[in-house]
């Protein structure tokens, strides 16, 4: 009896959804603790101009390494060795990070210039290991949205802890210092979980497509209707919904709510990724997963609404309910929908090029964000971008009768 019962225990351990809810809650851990980018930034003096600048060059950066790590992956036919080697690499960079801010170049902190540095590893890891997860889920058939509640978590946890931590050694510390501290502890997370991620499985390749040269070239991507659709889509709506994020410590400054409490709000929307995931099995049974991706543009434009015109914590606290529900269909939506349109030789392609596209909207909509911020107002802002988002799950909703009706194609049955 002892001996089945140890071999059922080593079983579970040993299961693929359990190891990859382990490195999901890991990564996410380590990834969010080092959340303090905008407040970092404020306490070296930096404007919002700046700060909108150094959040464009890290979403281009991280578009080139989006890029070039999802084409080796799929030249070399591995998932988990690249994502292993690009965790490594940002933990490094994310523990350096502050060791920067006293260095000048060109009359510039060299923490500006480091941190877009940093995302040419930072940005593709996220890809990376969401393309793992989605696509052991397939092979190994586990539930892709109770393993990647685990990632939530871990951002729950690490928001609430960083924020904790925050606070505390402001009574000892200048603030700039003691969010330095965040950067610390999340690159040795996210090195512990490149550590973690060596005892995962690596995704298991057809039997037919392992037998045969894959066929990676990008025109099979362009020429795929959906999928470019969807670029565009991803491309849109980071351009209105990434600004609010990154502005929302400016919101906070008008309300007299202390900046500290950041991680408090970020925990708590990674906390209402939580019940969507759970759900998601159940709502791919009644909603094609494009409906689950317009819907979550829609909570974004809501929230984005809501948090323009917050005056008191608890307000914020509401909007981040909205934003956990979307950024839960967002991601596990988008990801899944890829893995249904996109063909099977050039799924980390796809992936990569589908968060290139979102790098590419945070670009743009950050490079102008600082500016409008300081033209309209804090609150004004808010308010645009909300309803800007909202024309684009329009313009992204159409797109599909302009698929089927006017140009014949037909999109598989994801429901």
């Amino acid at each position: 009896m002892i001996e089945i019962q140890s071999k059922s225990k080593n079983a579970f351990y040993q299961n693929g959804a359990f190891r990859f809810t382990v490195l999901a809650l890991l990564y996410w851990l380590g990834l969010y603790f080092a959340n303090y980018l905008t407040v970092y930034l404020q306490g070296l003096g930096m404007s919002s101009a700046v700060v909108g600048y150094v959040n464009s060059a890290a979403a281009a950066t991280g578009m080139i390494g989006n890029f070039v790590i999802g084409r080796i992956s799929d030249r070399y036919r591995t998932v988990k060795w690249v994502t292993v080697l690009t965790l490594v690499m940002t933990g490094i960079m994310f523990i350096l990070f502050p060791l920067t801010s006293n260095v000048i170049v060109f009359g510039l902190s060299l923490a500006v210039l480091w941190w877009p540095i940093a995302c040419l590893f930072r940005s593709p890891g996220s890809s990376l290991v969401e393309n793992w997860i989605v696509r052991s889920s397939y092979s190994e058939h586990f539930n892709y949205g109770v393993v990647r509640a685990g990632g939530s978590l871990g951002s729950f946890l690490s928001s609430v802890l960083a924020s904790g931590l925050v606070t505390a050694l402001c009574a000892y510390l200048a603030q700039v210092e003691a969010v330095a501290a965040t950067y610390y502890i999340g690159g040795g997370l996210l090195v512990l979980s490149a550590l973690y991620a060596l005892t995962v499985p690596e995704v298991k390749p057809n039997e037919s497509s392992r037998q045969k040269k894959p066929d990676i070239r990008l025109s099979r991507l362009f020429k795929n209707y959906y999928f470019m659709a969807l670029l565009l889509f991803y491309f849109a709506l980071n351009v209105f919904i990434n600004p609010p994020y990154v502005f929302l410590p400016y919101i906070m400054d008008e309300s007299g709510i202390d900046t500290g409490l950041l991680g408090i709000i970020i925990g708590w929307e990674a906390l209402l990724e939580l019940p969507m995931l759970f759900l998601l099995v159940v709502l791919r049974k009644r909603f094609k997963l494009h409906v689950l991706l317009i819907t979550g543009g829609v909570l974004f434009a809501l929230t984005t609404f809501g948090q323009g015109i917050s005056t008191n914590l608890p307000m914020l606290l509401i909007c981040g309910v909205l934003f956990g529900f979307a950024n839960s269909l967002s991601f596990s939506c988008g990801f899944n929908f890829i893995y249904c349109i996109a063909p099977e030789e050039i799924r980390a392609t796809a992936h990569t090029m589908y968060t290139i596209a979102g790098a590419v909207g945070i670009t743009v909509g950050n490079l102008f964000a600082g500016i409008l911020v300081d033209w309209l107002g804090a609150r004004a802002f808010y308010r645009l971008f909300a309803l800007l988002t909202l024309l684009v799950c329009l313009l992204y909703a159409l797109s599909f009768s302009v698929g089927r009706r006017v140009l014949h194609q037909q999109l598989q049955d994801t429901a």
